[in-house]
Formats: C-alpha cells, sequence, structure tokens
C-alpha cells in the first residue's frame, strides 16, 4: 500500500522531511491530522504572529484578531499565583 503523499496547509506543497511539526514516524503533521479527521482549525503561527484558519475543506482564512474577554481575577492569578490575600488586598 502506497503512502499518502500529505499536504502542508501553509504552502500547499508536499510536507517537507525537515518540518519541526512532522511526525518522526510518518507524514504530515497535528495539523494535518485534524484538517483530514473533517475538523476545521485555528491556528496562532508563531514566527509571524498571525492568526489563521484553516478549514477541512481546504479553504483558508486570515483572521483580523482574537477578541476574549478574560475575568479580573483570572488574570491576578495568571500574574500572581504565589500571592496571599494580603497581596491582594494591596492592589
Amino acid at each position: 500500500m502506497k503512502a499518502k503523499i500529505r499536504t502542508c496547509p501553509f504552502n500547499n506543497c508536499p510536507c517537507q522531511l525537515d518540518c519541526p511539526d512532522r511526525h518522526p514516524d510518518r507524514s504530515g503533521c497535528r495539523l494535518t491530522d485534524t484538517l483530514d479527521a473533517g475538523q476545521d482549525a485555528l491556528v496562532f503561527n508563531n514566527p509571524t504572529g498571525e492568526v489563521l484558519m484553516f478549514f477541512h475543506d481546504g479553504r483558508a482564512s486570515k483572521m483580523p484578531a482574537i477578541i476574549a474577554g478574560v475575568p479580573q481575577e483570572m488574570v491576578k492569578k495568571l500574574l500572581y499565583p504565589d500571592a496571599t490575600p494580603v497581596d491582594s488586598d494591596r492592589s
């Protein structure tokens, strides 16, 4: 049985052997696996900072921005994980 040649959604070329995201034992990566399974994928492109939406039918879209509200308590917990109740009264 011939192995399936995967196409990289970023450049529509066959998956490269030196791609850092490639599976070590076969062609493709988590992104191609997700798209092959019929699911859409929201990708935050680390080197460029782009937000991309890849659809399982082959379409791609550059998203203008992702805006998410985060409760203030969660922000405090993320920024100051070791804060005590006394510390939080000082803010």
